[in-house]
Formats: C-alpha cells, structure tokens, sequence
C-alpha cells in the first residue's frame, strides 16, 4: 500500500558531508540492505575515498566527468552521460571531475558499512 511505501522506504535525501560547490547525499540506507545508496552533486570535482570497499558510480546529470585515482592521476576514466562504472576497492582516494559546463550529480553505490565483517 502506497501510505506504506513512503513512510517506510522512501527516504528523503540527506545531506552528510559538503564543500564550497559539492555535497554528498545518502539517498537509500536501510539496515536490512546489502547496499547503500548516495549522490554527489557538484559543479567543478569532488573528492571521495574507496576505504577498501569498491564503489559503483552512474552519471545522472551532466555531460561527462573524470574518474581519477589520486595515487595514479595519468590513469583516469571518463564516464558519460548515463553510464557506469566500477571504481576497485583498492583505489583509495579518488577525484571526480566534471567534464562539462553544468553540474553534476553522480550516483554512489557501495556496501552498507554494518554488512561489511572487519
């Protein structure tokens, strides 16, 4: 039932963390979930680290950004428009960079941090 659905899975974005023109947004965390879902939006680039889980991104506006490991900056990815792509555990810190002259939102989705065993 529809009153059901939207008091107890529909979640508001909430923003966690943010910067002079990005933030990061959980869009979907429940405990139940294997996953966590979030968005970056952002005009120029934005920073995030892999902290050994990998992430998978999705451009959802914008025309093309940049994925580029800081410890290996020459090897960077570019990612369309609605496209996606897997960024390894081992990445550590990355950049997103905007391509484009509109902001960005890219979609994260990575493993919900209390599914993960230490």
């Amino acid at each position: 039932n529809t009153p059901w659905v939207q008091k107890n899975l529909i979640q508001e974005p909430r923003c966690i963390r943010k910067g002079k023109d990005w933030a990061e947004y959980v869009l979907g965390k429940r405990e139940d979930l294997v996953f966590e879902v979030r968005r970056f939006e952002f005009a120029t680039a934005v920073e995030d680290d892999t902290r050994g889980v990998p992430h998978v991104l999705s451009l959802a506006e914008g025309d093309a950004v940049i994925i580029r490991p800081l410890a290996f900056p020459d090897r960077g990815f570019r990612l369309p428009f609605s496209e996606t792509a897997i960024v390894p555990a081992c990445t550590g810190k990355y950049t997103i960079v905007n391509e484009g002259k509109n902001p960005c939102k890219v979609l994260k989705t990575h493993d919900n941090p209390s599914w993960i065993n230490d």
